[in-house]
């Protein structure tokens, strides 16, 4: 009797807890393939917007291995929040708290409403499932929407159900069938059960009568359906990558628990009951991993956990039964085992080392910071190569490295480590990649395995100078070259040697209000070392010195420098760019020649503020 006095509100401190788990990825790095998918599917961000017809017509056409309900989801909420990666992301995990909530629900009808506490703990706990939370996918989705309709088929088909009962059982198996494939087999294990074991009566013919509307309704897109099986028929190379039953199964009974599967096995055992709710959850599971197996062994479609998230809710709720059961000896080995369940989840989601085996390292690379850096630098007519970590390749990455270079003026490439190419062809394109432009970005992962950075270097074009690293950026390293800049009539500064202001080019940035300024410098080899410094001054129309940036002139003979000198605060109007050298150790300025005008500040460039 006491289980049954469990309260609902022993479940909001570990909703609390989870929302906080799942909150602290929105915004934790760039979208990656799957999610940029999303974005695109959907209409989000330059892809649209689309009309509902829109999302329907693009997701059966170029993504038709997926079903369209998550893309409208996101449609309407990126309208209301945008399409940045926290607004976005939030979706799944208002979804994935739902998720819960409902399973709670489901595991209080079936069981009891300690049996729910435990059922929503369970899948709640599951640190894989947490990882979702905060990804750009339609799993979280899975989840609600599978335990919305198993709550919904027992209400009406064991208890009678009242209007709102059967409106969500339509409703949730319509939506089941539109979110996820694999997720409507578990549609299919509820109607076989409904079907062998269930009273042939009155009650019978209604829920028959509810599910029968829900597939009329599927209807429509049942032919998109049978085009992805088709495409998935002929992927013979995702086939030879797919896993076999043993890999599944192990993979679902370890991710699920946390990594501790042995715990998971005996609470599924101590789950075998004569009873009911017993025979449901155990038919539904086994059922559906039945069904999971049997069409990966026909098209070798599962190549990873998250394929199987479905099997959660009944997992989580055939897991309940044994929880429950050891409530009833009443010594709170119950609690304590859902505590440290729950403490487990949390404990891999924080920790780096666990968090990294719950999601494929193929994933994420840090597009938004390279764009956050490239943005306010970036030029017509130039160019960028990112050079990919070592365990990685293009397909992974090239749509979303697209994603994020849009509206910026430049040409981007992405290259793969020489191991993957063959030793010419990577020499080849590096040599290429840049070849025919002024200005050259060169960027990597800087927190990643790149070990082909110095051999791009060394085949790269020679004829390209480094003009110096602008990243302020931990996750990204950036480099800009130049093969050369617009024409210039040269500034020589005369030391014990020639120093030469070969080429430079000042564009204001609106972005951050700066003047971005590139300049080419060469030395005659009498000039000494680490001698003399570069004074760039702006002044006013009216003669008026209003900033100024210095930088150590280059020991290179021939070299590039770019730095962004801060002009903030100035009003619209024209300005004049000076160029000064000096001896830093004493402050004496050289005197320079250009265009017929001498002196220490010589004219290079004129721009205006708008």
């Amino acid at each position: 009797m006491q289980l049954n006095r469990v309260s609902w509100l022993w479940l909001l401190p570990a909703l609390l807890l989870l929302f906080w788990l799942g909150a602290r990825g929105l915004n934790a790095d760039s979208f990656w393939f799957d999610e940029y998918w999303s974005v695109y599917n959907a209409g989000g961000a330059h892809y649209g917007p689309l009309s509902p017809l829109g999302i329907w017509e693009r997701v059966s056409t170029q993504d038709p291995w997926q079903a369209p309900s998550f893309f409208y989801a996101l449609a309407g909420w990126g309208a209301l929040v945008g399409w940045t990666e926290f607004a976005t992301r939030a979706l799944s995990l208002l979804a994935g708290v739902l998720a819960i909530a409902w399973m709670y629900r489901l595991g209080r009808s079936v069981i009891s409403p300690f049996g729910g506490l435990a059922a929503a703990l369970l899948v709640g706990g599951s640190a894989y499932l947490l990882f979702f939370f905060h990804e750009l996918r339609t799993y979280t989705l899975v989840i609600l929407f599978t335990g919305m309709t198993a709550w919904a088929y027992w209400r009406v088909a064991r208890r009678g159900g009242g209007r709102r009962a059967q409106a969500a059982l339509v409703i949730g198996a319509a939506l089941l069938l539109y979110t996820h494939y694999f997720a409507a087999l578990s549609l299919g294990a509820l109607s076989l059960y409904h079907l062998l074991f269930v009273r042939k009566d009155r009650r019978w013919w209604r829920v028959t009568l509810l599910l029968g509307t829900a597939g009329l309704l599927f209807l429509p897109w049942l032919g998109v359906l049978l085009t992805g099986m088709s495409s998935a028929v002929e992927d013979t190379l995702r086939q030879a990558s797919a896993w076999t039953p043993r890999q599944s199964v192990q993979g679902v009974l370890f991710m699920f628990s946390n990594g501790s599967a042995v715990v998971l096995l005996l609470l599924l055992i101590l789950s075998i009951q004569r009873r009911r709710a017993a025979l449901f959850a155990w038919f539904w599971l086994l059922l559906l991993l039945g069904a999971l197996l049997l069409i990966n062994a026909r098209f070798g479609v599962i190549l990873e956990v998250r394929y199987l998230l479905p099997l959660w809710p009944a997992l989580g709720l055939a897991a309940a039964l044994g929880v429950e059961r050891l409530a009833r000896r009443g010594d709170g080995l119950a609690v304590l085992l859902l505590g440290l369940w729950l403490a487990a989840g949390a404990w891999n989601s924080l920790d780096s080392a666990s968090a990294w085996t719950l999601q494929n390292p193929h994933w994420h690379l840090p597009w938004r910071e390279l764009r956050g850096e490239l943005r306010p630098h970036v030029q017509d007519g130039d160019e960028l190569v990112f050079l990919l970590p070592d365990w990685t390749w293009p397909s992974y990455h090239q749509l979303p490295f697209e994603h994020y270079l849009y509206g910026l003026p430049v040409r981007g490439a992405l290259l793969e480590r020489p191991e993957n190419l063959g030793d010419a062809e990577y020499a080849r394109r590096a040599a290429e990649i840049g070849a025919g432009a002024s200005r050259f970005w060169l960027a990597w992962a800087a927190e990643q395995p790149t070990t082909h950075v110095e051999r791009f270097r060394r085949e790269h074009n020679p004829a390209l100078l480094h003009c110096g690293s602008l990243s302020a950026s931990p996750a990204v390293s950036l480099e800009l070259y130049s093969a050369g800049l617009p024409d210039f009539e040269q500034a020589v500064f005369d030391a014990e040697g020639a120093i030469t202001l070969n080429s430079l080019d000042a564009q204001f940035m609106p972005d951050r209000r700066t003047l971005s300024v590139t300049a080419i410098w060469s030395r005659h080899e009498a000039v000494p070392l680490s001698t003399y410094s570069v004074a760039l001054h702006v002044d006013d129309a009216a003669g008026t010195l209003v900033a100024q940036q210095d930088y150590g002139l280059p020991d290179e003979a021939r070299a590039c420098r770019s730095i962004d000198l801060p002009l903030d605060g100035l009003p619209a109007g024209e300005y004049r760019l000076y160029a000064i050298v000096y001896a830093w150790e004493s402050g004496a300025r050289l005197n320079g020649a250009r265009a017929g005008a001498v002196g220490e500040r010589l004219l290079v460039a004129n721009f205006s503020i708008p």
